[in-house]
Order: C-alpha cells, then sequence, then structure tokens
C-alpha cells in the first residue's frame, strides 16, 4: 500500500514446521527464557543504533558541535545496552513487573538516538522527533516507508520457519497484530535506518519524492491532517536502495550472508529454540 506494509501476502495454510514450535511459543512468551531472549534482541538494536551513530559521523566530524553531542548521546545508549545485558530475571517475575523495564531502557535509547540525528539531519530532511502515521516531516515519511517493507520480511521469515507472527513476548496483543513480528524486528530496524539515513546524507532523493498527504488518508481532526507522503518518484529510488542493502552479503557467523537471508537464518534459529524449549 502507499506506507509500504503489504496489502496481502500468499503462503501455504500448513505451519511450516511442526506444531510443536506454537505450542511451545505460547509459553516461551510468558517464561523467563523468553524474556532473556528478547533483552538479547533490544541489546543488538541499541548496539546498532550506536554502530548507525559511528558509520555517519563521516558527515558532522567536521562541527565541534555535534562531535560534543555525539560524544555525550554515545555513552549514553551504550549504558542502555549494558542494561539489558546485564538483565536476569528475579524470581516469580511477571509480564507487568518486567514490561515497564524493558520499554522504558528501549525508549529512552531510541529518543537520545533520534534526537542526536535530528540536530545534524540535513536542513531540508530536519525533524524534530520520532513521529508515525501520518508522517509529519520528510525523514519520518521515509523512515516509516522503510519500516513497512521491513515488517512484510520479517513476518514472511517468521511464518516459513512455523513461527506464530501473533504471538508475541513485549508488545501487547491487539486484535489482527502480528506483535511477535514488533519484537522480532526490533534488532533489524538497523537496515531501514541505514538506507534512509544514506539516502538523506548522499541527497539521493529527487526533488519530487515527496507530496502532501492524500486527502483521503487524512484525520477528520484538523490539527493532525497535515502529513507527507512518498510520491512514486520517491518510491522507486527508496524500494531499489532498500532491496539493494538486503542483498549485499554481511559476516554472519564464520561466513557470509545476504541480509534477507539473516532474518531467515535467525527466524530459524529462534524456531529451533521453540522446538526444543521445555518449560
Amino acid at each position: 500500500d502507499g506506507i509500504g506494509h503489504p496489502i496481502g501476502q500468499v503462503w501455504s495454510g500448513k505451519f511450516g514446521s511442526i506444531s510443536t514450535i506454537r505450542r511451545n511459543q505460547i509459553q516461551f512468551a510468558v517464561h523467563t527464557e523468553g524474556w532473556l531472549w528478547l533483552a538479547r534482541h533490544l541489546r543488538q538494536k541499541i548496539d546498532n543504533q550506536n554502530w548507525i551513530l559511528h558509520q555517519f559521523s563521516i558527515y558532522f566530524k567536521d562541527d565541534k558541535n555535534a562531535v560534543r553531542r555525539f560524544e555525550r548521546t554515545r555513552p549514553t545508549i551504550q549504558h542502555l545496552s549494558n542494561q539489558f545485558d546485564r538483565w536476569q530475571p528475579s524470581p516469580n517475575a511477571t509480564y507487568d513487573a518486567i514490561a515497564p523495564t524493558f520499554r522504558a531502557w528501549e525508549a529512552t535509547a531510541s529518543r537520545h538516538y533520534f534526537r542526536f540525528l535530528a540536530s545534524v539531519a540535513p536542513p531540508q530532511y530536519a525533524f524534530e522527533n520520532r513521529n508515525y502515521h501520518p508522517a509529519l516531516d520528510k525523514f519520518n515519511c521515509l523512515l516509516n516507508y522503510l519500516y513497512g517493507m521491513l515488517y512484510a520480511y520479517c513476518e514472511l521469515a517468521l511464518m516459513k520457519s512455523g513461527i506464530d507472527p501473533a504471538i508475541g513476548i513485549l508488545h501487547v496483543d491487539r486484535y489482527n497484530r502480528p506483535t511477535m513480528v514488533y519484537d522480532f524486528i526490533e534488532a533489524y530496524r538497523v537496515y531501514a535506518d541505514y538506507v534512509a539515513l544514506d539516502l538523506v546524507f548522499k541527497n539521493a532523493l529527487p526533488d519530487d519524492a515527496f507530496s502532501e498527504l492524500p486527502e483521503y488518508l487524512r484525520k477528520e481532526d484538523t490539527a493532525d491532517s497535515a502529513g507527507v507522503w512518498l510520491a512514486r518518484s520517491g518510491k522507486s529510488v527508496v524500494v531499489n536502495a532498500f532491496l539493494q542493502y538486503l542483498e549485499e552479503k554481511i559476516p554472519y557467523k564464520k561466513n557470509t550472508q545476504k541480509r534477507h537471508v539473516v532474518l531467515d537464518l535467525e527466524a530459524q534459529q529462534l524456531a529451533s529454540v521453540l522446538k526444543k524449549f521445555n518449560s
């Protein structure tokens, strides 16, 4: 659709693996082993954010104020990564006790991350904070579209591995929402972040890449009616850049794999854990 989410997917009506995976997934989602997996996963997300800041530091290395903010931001984010690394569940820990802590650590890291990116973004992509649908600026519009594409890859990777996309750990269950996809995608948001920032800092999008939000997508409340839309010319560049990025090979467990294959392998590894899980 217009914001990158798949309207439909064709896949087998069979599980794709033995039903033990889905049966165990329900228990795993409320067990301390599930929270330990999630803690490692969120730590990876935060480490990736720190990596992103380092990778793009070349674009502001001559700006002394930006460098000072950079030197303050990275240790702060690293501290939150360490919080996840050191975390151990207490006896009889419950969702209501653990979830707020995890959300606070992850949200704080992301707030510092995006606040810094906002401070160094090129003027034509200036933004104040992270916003969603409708996006209120070009950068968030671009990021939302890329995340939409990435969601589809992550959901498909889970499906192919026999994991139920709707049985998550951290994200609250909601009707018709693939909460496990929301958990799984966190460590791989770096894929979308990198492509968005690469396009932005290289000024690789055409002048007509964005337009006003179409009337049919605007909210009735006039205060929320503003928005930015990725136009056809912009989509062409964004989609091609993202697909090329996913095709690139990266180091992965003593080998190299394409990024989209890494998603499949990580989902398969989680499926293997679920298959053997015994509460």
